[in-house]
């Protein structure tokens, strides 16, 4: 059975692939029993020839690549089917018609009958084929439009969840980078660690020191406001020196209903962005660690959304803390001005916000921006693309979608052309 298979197979694809020399019998058998004529009717021969000379100018225009004589095969086949059908119908239908008054004074009208229903069809068929193009055409063109709208539909979604999934996840680092600070800060203001004699808690806060590299100074304040401890990367450390800290806002601001209180960012040398994080401790003491932002400087120039997307983080007060480009930073700009930073911060949604189209931005031209609130600090992280990125699928969809309207219309216009130009000129009995 396998062999059969092959065999007919083998034999399915050499019909297929070969130069033809006359139409294929099966053909010829349906067009003899239409026409009711023998195998050696000349009608026959010459709708042979007619399929050999389609296959020859399909094939010139297609290549000898497997499929090009496939399909040439296939235009011939159409071509000897319509060919045959109009024999078959002038030889059943009209030419038993006209030979009834070929006998005496009427031959000439049954001739003009001939003329005159062979041009009927003719300009029947051309005339249909400008209007069936343009039908196939705008059915074509209108499902291309439908299908273009809804991928640039579903492409700006994925674009707008692929913005809030930066925000949210850039505010979660952020946070957890918070979280752990406080974490470690808040286990040196325990009422134990409090108890414990001075040299230990100066062991203490040096280990802390050195386990996180971000905390750049730590300073523990008794209930008093007097500085009973100083460790300092950049500094030498002193014990008991007694500084006042009773007027500074980072001691005096806190309470029992504030424990913690962060500070406005600063810049430290104009290289690095830091904030003082204050911890209150028992009893009524605080921990003021110095804490520098260059991970979250980093963490920010990182993100990387399409070809211009980028990301800035702002304060509670909306004065920029982190930019990719850093003299944005140093330059100390207030934001609060921006309409998309004013209504982040005007917020207290942990949930990355829906994207919004703003006028203005920190560039040229309107963004689609997207924030996400930090809720440790309350800082926002802002992302934003350009909206001419974002609106580019869709213009590209648009320009698309024209190119192939004009093509569809000049297709149209040129078939109907060439069917115009292709109409028999009208006999003289057929205008008389």
């Amino acid at each position: 059975m396998i062999t059969k298979a092959g065999a007919a197979i083998a034999a399915l694809w050499g019909d297929v692939t070969h130069t033809p020399s006359s139409a294929p019998r099966l053909l010829e058998s349906v067009a003899a029993l239409a026409l009711r004529a023998p195998a050696d009717d000349c009608r026959l021969g010459d709708l042979s020839e007619v399929y050999v000379r389609t296959w020859q100018q399909v094939a010139r225009r297609l290549g000898n690549a497997p499929w090009a004589h496939a399909a040439s095969h296939l235009a011939a086949d159409l071509r000897y089917a319509v060919s045959a059908f109009d024999v078959a119908l002038f030889t059943r239908v009209v030419d038993p018609a006209i030979r009834v008054g070929e006998e005496g004074c009427i031959s000439m009208l049954a001739i003009d009958l001939r003329e005159r229903t062979m041009t009927l069809i003719r300009n029947g068929a051309a005339r249909l084929l400008l209007p069936a193009t343009l039908l196939a055409g705008s059915a074509l063109l209108i499902g291309g439009a439908i299908d273009t709208w809804m991928t640039w539909r579903r492409t700006e979604a994925l674009m707008l969840q692929l913005q809030k999934d930066k925000a949210e996840a850039i505010a979660l680092q952020i946070d957890q980078f918070g979280t752990t600070l406080l974490q470690q800060i808040g286990w040196a203001g325990t009422p134990k660690w409090a108890e414990m004699p001075s040299e230990q808690r100066h062991i203490d806060l040096m280990r802390l020191l050195r386990q996180s590299p971000s905390i750049n100074e730590l300073a523990e304040i008794d209930p008093g406001g007097r500085e009973q401890l100083l460790v300092s990367r950049l500094a030498i450390d002193v014990v008991a020196s007694g500084k006042d800290w009773s007027k500074d806002a980072r001691f005096s601001e806190l309470s029992a209903h504030h424990a913690i209180r962060f500070s406005s960012v600063y810049l430290r040398r104009t290289t690095e962005p830091y904030v003082s994080v204050s911890l209150r401790t028992a009893p009524r003491g605080a921990i003021v660690a110095e804490i520098n932002l260059a991970p979250v400087q980093r963490a920010i120039a990182g993100v990387k959304l399409g070809d211009s997307g980028y990301a800035y983080l702002v304060e509670r007060t909306g004065y920029l803390i982190a930019h990719p480009d850093f003299n944005q930073v140093r330059a100390q700009r207030d934001l609060s001005g921006l309409a998309q930073v004013g209504a982040a911060l005007a917020t207290s949604s942990d949930k990355a916000s829906e994207g919004q189209m703003f006028d203005s931005s920190l560039g040229a031209g309107p963004v689609r921006s997207v924030y996400a609130a930090i809720p440790s600090t309350g800082w926002r992280v802002m992302v934003e693309l350009p909206a001419a990125e974002v609106r580019a699928p869709f213009w590209g969809a648009v320009m698309r979608g024209a190119g192939l309207l004009l093509f569809g219309l000049l297709a149209a216009l040129v078939a109907g052309r060439f069917a115009v130009r292709r109409q028999p000129a009208p006999s003289r009995l057929a205008t008389a």
